[in-house]
């Protein structure tokens, strides 16, 4: 089905808007679904609409905390606020504050999920700033060597300038998992193959590492973005109770801007030039997220799958689905 854009996102926010949420989050939600379209990410983009309306539809929402621990380190309580809207007042608190602090610290708990990391880093890369964050995710990974969902695919992403004013930010926005609920979820609507690595059990999936290293990372980024931020932390907390961190700081306190910039061109020269494996080609961070998005400014419409669509343009599922829990909540306990 082919929709406008703007008509998408219109739509989103009327759904939000009628479960409550203010008008300013809800569109913060479609922006960030709209931008992982744009870049080619659909298992983060509009698919994921009706598990977001599933998770706020279910929460309370209190006001949302920010407690300056420090001139350079907040603590937000996101008072079961979508972790999107968490996410950016944390990205926007610390672009004000680096430039006093230089190096800027946020974590946060009592969130929903928030998506698409680089969508909030890439705005600090672009004001010539550096940063990295991870957020925590409801259990759907087993560690390493296990069978049983303890972890969360806990995504990473890290953001860096990048070749003088207007030039694209170098930007790295994975899942320390083999494989994501939304790429589970895209397949599923397809009909396609679950991935390999995935394993059933009882209907629910658990995504099985195959290397010890992202394994490591998931690890200990559930206990930075869980344990340390206030959140749940593998199965223990409330289920909806998630969190991120995410530090700030400026590359010119350790090196000039001219420095910066030539260096960053003679690297890139450098990668780019080196010679590729028989039939492929050098990829650098980021660099097809950003292709695909100016792409994609060419066209008015999106093409949605029809279940999307009929999930956005209409509230038939909204009773059936009130008290069903995301993926992964089947998974918790409170402690």
């Amino acid at each position: 089905m082919r929709v406008r854009w703007q008509d998408v996102n219109a739509q989103i926010v009327q759904r939000f808007n009628e479960i409550g949420l203010a008008t300013d989050e809800a569109e913060v939600l479609a922006q960030q679904l709209e931008d992982s379209e744009r870049r080619g990410k659909r298992s983060h983009g509009y698919q994921r609409f009706k598990m977001l309306w599933d998770w706020q539809s279910r929460v309370v929402l209190r006001q949302i905390q920010i407690q300056q621990l420090t001139s350079s380190v907040l603590h937000l309580d996101g008072g079961n606020h979508p972790g999107t809207s968490i996410a950016q007042k944390a990205a926007s608190h610390l672009q004000c504050s680096v430039r006093r602090n230089g190096v800027c610290l946020a974590a946060a708990h009592s969130c929903g999920p928030t998506g698409q990391l680089g969508f909030f880093l890439r705005p600090l890369a672009q004001a010539g700033l550096a940063s990295i964050m991870s957020a925590s995710t409801l259990p759907l990974c087993a560690p390493m060597g296990g069978a049983e969902a303890v972890l969360g695919t806990n995504p990473i992403a890290i953001a860096l300038p990048g070749q003088g004013k207007g030039a694209p930010p170098i930007v790295f926005d994975a899942s320390t998992a083999e494989t994501t609920l939304g790429a589970i979820q895209v397949a599923l609507r397809r009909g396609d193959a679950i991935p390999p690595n995935v394993l059933l059990r009882n209907g629910r999936p658990v995504i099985l590492p195959s290397d010890h290293r992202l394994s490591g990372m998931a690890f200990l980024l559930e206990i930075l973005s869980g344990l340390i931020s206030g959140a749940r932390v593998g199965r223990i907390g409330e289920p909806t109770n998630l969190g991120f961190w995410m530090l700030v700081f400026d590359p010119r306190l350790l090196i000039s801007q001219l420095d910066y910039e030539n260096g960053l061109e003679g690297f890139l020269k450098d990668v780019s030039a080196s010679e590729p494996l028989a039939g492929q080609r050098i990829r650098i961070p980021g660099e097809a997220s950003e292709r695909n998005f100016v792409a994609s400014l060419s066209e008015a419409y999106v093409d949605l799958a029809d279940s999307v669509a009929g999930e956005i343009f209409t509230s038939t599922f909204a009773a059936e689905s009130s008290n069903t829990l995301p993926i992964g909540v089947e998974n918790s306990k409170t402690l």
